[in-house]
């Protein structure tokens, strides 16, 4: 049943928090200028947390898997110390040898990396899997590495000199972690097939194989004396395991979600486990005694791990933050930020000095554009923030959340306006009328709303179809807009009647971005069906249709001399530029590591942005690239 409309006023914004410098966590300024891709100028963000988390075993280092490398902090301080981004695509496990001397990392790019630590420089890659690396281990005296792949097989490597030794292929599915005994005899790996398997680290053959979960075993270890596994699956259940015998010693139940990764504290009494219900729960392992739960995150944890003296748990999640908590309280230490999922909007001021960035974690952040210093950042949501835009005066910024919510942001008081509008759904796209006047969204529901700035009063919603909206946008003199439409359309409207002028019919799938011409005479929409088509906005007919990509689209952007039109792709992370004028492909832009949420002009014409669902904006130099 659709909701009410609420209008919210001065007392709801008491629950955002304007957070200044000194309370966070700044990232050193020359990180945004280290392993750029060509082209690029900056990066903002460190990349979202694609994989586990490690302590050294001393524990002063943490490393953190990431889409853009492996960033390595230390662990007492949680200063940022080293981005390890040699590899071409995210990383999804990350080990240090016993001595610390040593990293390994294994990547969705098929390769296992090793690197020396106290230099933080690649000592070599290792190729030969065909598919995603879940999974890396040391054998105890660092002389061997196991991989665990999604190509269904173990390779165990020569750590000194980085030979294939063997290929261990008995699992008939992805191969999710791997793991030695502490006495460097016995290898465990878990799979999608359902089971673990123990092998005999002399023969490499496999002795033992435990069957009791119903679905994909997501993580395995060993406890510290080597005599117990632990093991977290898609069956919603964490198991232990008497080793010896293999038989199943406890069984815990009753999560809302799978179950994800589980470690054991270093004397091995305690076990501790994640879920995609979010939950991180510590369990008693003599007993298999529940003890406590610790504070959810945002969004579920990837990795848990014990600090070498036990008393600190650290837990990685997708929300984007390392957690260090309290082992016996469950209260929070610290937190480290600084990596989220989804960086989904961009928006530069019309004088160019400072942009801002809607993010997967409910933060609002404003850069310099020159320098590309944090000035502020806002908790300006209770979810995503989907979508950003400045005024063309400047003074505004609004913001779009799936929190089913609208807000207008006053910059020069560094306050937010007593405005709130209520969304019946997800908000995907948030314009200002260039006046200043209007706020209008677009949402999940099919619905377009409208408001008068700044009173918050509530225009007639247009009702365009069931299906979502997925993308709004004014017209520069502010007489009409366009709408982007998941039944594979493009309308446009009259921003006075708000009647509908022309419905623009030629995409075979959803339309997910539209954009005027900055003369408004030209509409540009890019789409599932992986390509963009120009438009009359005056007549409707197509001016040209731009085909040639390889994944579907979901942003575009004209350049401010409406010479260049931009798009951004989903999965690859790849960028277009199109001449407009002749339909040429200018140039593609390859840096991020999955899907581009947007792509944005500053108004010199000489940058352009792209925010991506691998947690960054990249900045280009488009002098660079042309």
């Amino acid at each position: 049943m659709q909701k009410t409309l609420i209008v919210t006023v001065a007392i709801w914004f008491t629950i955002h928090t304007t957070v200044t410098l000194n309370t966070v966590a700044q990232e050193a300024p020359d990180w945004h200028l280290q392993h750029l891709p060509e082209g690029a100028k900056a990066r903002i963000g460190k990349g979202g947390i694609t994989g586990n988390i490690a302590l050294s075993d001393d524990g002063n280092l943490l490393a953190v898997a990431c889409s853009t490398g492996i960033w390595i902090y230390d662990a007492h301080t949680d200063e940022a110390l080293h981005l390890l981004a040699e590899h071409n695509d995210k990383v999804l496990s990350v080990m240090f040898s016993s001595d610390g001397s040593l990293l390994a990392s294994g990547s969705k790019d098929k390769t296992v990396c090793l690197w020396d630590v106290q230099s933080a420089t690649l000592i070599r890659t290792m190729t030969g899997h065909e598919g995603d690396i879940e999974g890396i281990a040391f054998s105890p005296d660092a002389k061997i590495l196991a991989s665990g792949c999604t190509d269904n097989t173990i390779r165990l490597w020569d750590v000194q000199t980085g030979t294939h030794l063997r290929t261990l292929t008995e699992h008939t599915g992805d191969v999710t972690n791997v793991a030695f005994s502490p006495d460097g005899e016995t290898l465990v790996s878990s799979s999608d097939d359902q089971t673990i398997r123990l092998w005999d680290v002399l023969t490499w053959e496999t002795n033992q194989k435990y069957i009791g979960h119903t679905s994909q075993v997501l993580d395995v270890t060993f406890s510290p004396d080597g005599k117990k596994l632990a093991s977290a699956g898609w069956d919603k259940t964490v198991r232990i395991w008497d080793v010896q015998t293999g038989v199943e010693l406890h069984q815990f139940r009753g999560f809302k979600g799978y179950a994800i990764c589980v470690a054991f504290s270093p004397n091995g009494q305690l076990l501790a486990s994640c879920n995609q219900d979010r939950k991180i729960r510590m369990w008693h392992v003599p007993t298999g005694t529940h003890l406590r739960d610790f504070p959810e995150h945002n969004s579920w944890a990837y990795s848990v791990v014990f600090s070498p003296d036990g008393n600190t748990l650290l837990s990685a999640s997708r929300d984007g933050t390392v957690r260090l908590s309290d082992v016996q309280t469950a209260e929070q230490l610290r937190l480290i930020r600084g990596h989220p999922r989804i960086v989904y909007s961009l928006a530069f001021s019309p004088d160019g000095k400072m942009f801002a960035i809607g993010k997967h974690d409910h933060y609002i952040q404003f850069f310099k554009t020159e320098t590309f210093e944090l000035i502020r950042e806002i908790k300006a949501h209770k979810s995503e923030v989907i979508n950003v835009v400045f005024s063309t005066d400047g003074q505004t910024l609004a913001s779009g959340s799936r929190d089913s919510t609208v807000c207008l942001w006053d910059i020069p008081s560094n306050a937010t306006q007593p405005t709130m509008v209520g969304e019946t759904y997800w908000v995907h796209s948030v314009a200002l009328s260039p006046n200043g006047k209007i706020v209008m969204s677009s949402g999940h529901d099919g619905n377009i709303r409208l408001w008068k700035v700044p009173t918050g009063e509530k225009l007639k919603p247009i009702s365009v179809n069931r299906d979502a909206v997925h993308s709004v946008v004014f017209s520069p003199d502010g007489s009409m807009f366009a709408s982007g439409c998941e039944d594979n359309t493009v309308r446009t409207w009259d921003t006075q009647t708000r009647n509908s002028i022309l419905t623009l019919e030629g995409h075979t799938a959803a339309v997910k971005g539209v954009a005027y011409s900055p003369d408004g005479n030209m509409i540009a929409s890019a789409s599932v069906d992986k390509t963009v088509r120009l438009w009359n906005s005056k007549s409707g007919e197509t001016i040209r249709v731009l085909d040639g990509h390889i994944y579907e689209l979901r942003s575009v952007a004209f350049s401010p001399d409406g010479k260049t039109l931009a798009c951004g792709a989903n999965w690859e992370g790849t960028i277009w530029l199109w001449n407009v004028d002749t339909g040429e492909d200018i140039t593609t832009l390859g840096g991020h590591r999955n899907t581009i949420h947007s792509v944005t002009f500053s108004p010199d014409g000489q940058t352009l942005a792209s925010c991506s669902a691998d947690g960054t904006v990249l900045l280009w130099d488009l002098n660079l690239v042309n």
